[in-house]
């Protein structure tokens, strides 16, 4: 992801940062646990993952039920902002440019990727990662030396 990353932010024309990349089990769950409570039911604030860090079913140090490994964990995903004039925006006509350069970075070097404000259901607008239909979970986990 990183050198997509590095060649996608030579071809957009909307500048962007990145804001999340590679995640430890613990950053994955502090995030997980600003929109759920421990127990794996929504707390009422703006929903960010469904992913603990932990593998589902399996129990996790603090004793809570995993809900499934993030792509982040292995630096197989990345968060980016749009950047349009300096400052963050989450203005979704943006990331449409930035998509743009991402997946011709992408195809340049060979690297499949997917954007999750093309396949998620609620639109997540900063989100890429790796093609799950090329690199399947079992792919994944060796990729991150699982």
């Amino acid at each position: 992801m990183q050198r997509v990353v590095r060649a996608a932010i030579l071809l957009t024309k909307i500048d962007f940062a990145v804001i999340h990349g590679l995640r430890t089990r613990q950053e994955q769950l502090d995030i997980w646990l600003t929109c759920h409570h421990g127990n794996g039911h929504p707390n009422g604030r703006p929903w960010k993952t469904n992913f603990n860090g932990t593998e589902k079913g399996q129990k996790n140090p603090e004793g809570i039920v995993g809900t499934g490994v993030s792509n982040h964990q292995g630096g197989l995903a990345v968060d980016l902002a749009a950047r349009p004039d300096g400052a963050l925006s989450w203005d979704e006509k943006h990331y449409y440019f930035i998509d743009d350069a991402m997946q011709e970075a992408a195809r340049v070097l060979n690297i499949p990727i997917t954007w999750s404000g093309s396949w998620l259901r609620d639109k997540e607008f900063c989100h890429w990662e790796l093609d799950r239909k090329i690199y399947g979970k079992e792919k994944l986990h060796n990729l991150k030396g699982e």
